[in-house]
């Protein structure tokens, strides 16, 4: 047993406590308080007290000699200047720590730009920044996303980098003025930052692992998802449905296959229903009363309009996809490919057979069916919506087109015309109706019906379709 003298200490850094002195004589407290059975208060050592420790111990987290063994070289002002160690265990300690903080230094190079990156001599290590790296690159160059779990990892691994270097520096600065305590408590930490850099890397490389196979298997079509999409397909091709607002204006799904009835109808009776379901009856109202040219163009000319419409659209959406969240990701595979089957249509446009089956569907893959009603409507107004704005925006272009035609051109086919060299229908359909326009003017003979038909005059006075 040997006797050390409590020198002052600073009681805020956990200093003055047998806890303290149990661990800088690497022992523990029940033998020091075997060997001290006068201590009352083992959180609180008075300085200048006596204190018996095990003669068999070295303190090495101390200020440590330099070189000659009888003459210590103590930190100028530090608290543990009374507590000096003379052993050769305390030097080689210190020279030990040394010779760590310079391999470590060695090692430090301008910063990689690789997602991990960490300066260390241990190859292990290398090893699993590489191959972490690797997997990131591959992942990404697959289409993969880093997902918010690995991107916590990355930033464990970067915080640990940060503590890491933060602790070489203090034990550079703690080296140059040999004081061993701190220099020993500085590498201990960079070795724990290391070890934690370490393990949070191995959870990253399995983490890369279950993100792309997860990202790959949601590329490749399962059997349940290829049995699903087969009996889709086979169901939206054996019936001819339509939606429910054409079939009440006693339009056919034959009728406009034939052409019997035009696509601006069409339009404008989906276009109508789609402003009386987001409830602007006002702009639907409005809509109706103009001319059926004008009406498969109202909502295109409508900046206020389209963005009220939008609006409407995006709110309802946002309602699916809250509900969306809560599904299992094959739940949701099996939504996607529903909606896209029948997109164009909600559930009161189909059947009641289709509508069962479809149920079914939704029950078997844990689809909510308002979920899926919600959905398909959804899908429906979204695409009547950009198909009103895609036609408005290609309209523009043909009025552009048609403005741009020469006054030359089209005087040379209206007279190819009447010269009974073409009829009006020969003529390009970006002319046609200029042409028309200057046959009306010009010749007498020629009349030309609102909807382009030519007819000429013969020599009876009547006249007679071409």
């Amino acid at each position: 047993m040997a006797a050390i003298t409590i020198a002052p200490y600073n009681s805020q850094t956990g200093e003055g406590t047998l806890s303290f002195y149990a661990n800088q004589y690497k022992t523990d407290i029940p033998t020091l308080q075997k060997l001290n059975p006068g201590i009352t208060d083992i959180n609180k050592i008075q300085a200048g007290a006596n204190l018996n420790v095990p003669d068999t111990v070295v303190p090495i987290n101390t200020n440590i000699l330099n070189s000659a063994s009888t003459t210590p070289l103590v930190k100028t002002g530090s608290p543990y200047s009374s507590i000096i160690a003379s052993s050769d265990q305390a030097r080689n300690q210190f020279n030990e720590n040394a010779t760590i903080l310079q391999n470590k230094e060695s090692q430090i190079v301008p910063p990689a730009q690789t997602p991990v990156n960490i300066q260390t001599a241990n190859p292990s290590l290398k090893g699993l920044v590489d191959n972490a790296n690797n997997l990131i690159t591959q992942f990404q160059s697959q289409g993969g996303v880093i997902t918010p779990q690995i991107q916590t990892l990355l930033d464990s691994i970067n915080n640990s980098e940060t503590q890491k270097m933060s602790s070489m520096a203090g034990a550079r600065t703690a080296t140059d003025e040999k004081d061993a305590k701190a220099l020993n408590n500085a590498i201990t930490t960079a070795k724990e930052a290391e070890k934690t850099q370490q393990a949070t890397i191995n959870q990253l490389i399995t983490q890369l692992g279950t993100a792309r196979a997860d990202y790959l298997g949601s590329l490749t079509p399962t059997v349940k998802e290829g049995e699903l999409r087969t009996k889709l397909n086979t169901l939206r091709t054996e019936r001819q449905l339509l939606p429910l607002e054409l079939r009440k204006e006693g339009i056919s799904a034959q009728g406009i296959a034939s052409r019997e009835v035009s696509d601006e109808r069409v339009r404008s009776i989906q276009e109508q229903n789609l402003l009386l379901e987001l409830g602007l009856e006002q702009d639907a109202r409005t809509m109706k009363s103009g001319i059926l040219e004008k009406q498969v163009d109202y909502i295109g000319k409508d900046i206020d309009l389209q963005q009220k419409i939008q609006d409407k659209i995006q709110e309802q959406e946002n309602k699916v996809l809250e509900q969306v969240r809560n599904l299992h990701k094959d739940s949701i595979s099996a939504l996607s490919n529903i909606v896209n089957s029948f997109k164009g249509l909600a559930l009161e446009d189909m059947d009641a057979e289709t509508q069962g089956q479809l149920f079914e569907m939704a029950r078997a893959n844990g689809i909510p069916f308002n979920l899926l009603t919600g959905a398909l409507k959804t899908a429906k107004q979204q695409q009547v919506f950009d198909n009103a704005i895609k036609t408005s925006q290609e309209n523009r272009l043909k009025e552009s087109d048609n403005k741009n035609i020469s006054l030359a051109t089209i005087k040379y086919y209206a007279d190819q015309v009447k010269s009974g060299a073409i009829y009006l229908e020969n003529v390009p359909s970006e002319s046609r109706n200029k042409v028309a326009e200057e046959l009306s003017k010009t010749s007498s003979d020629i009349q030309i019906t609102p909807d382009g038909i030519q007819y000429e005059k013969g020599a009876d006075g009547l006249y007679y379709k071409k």
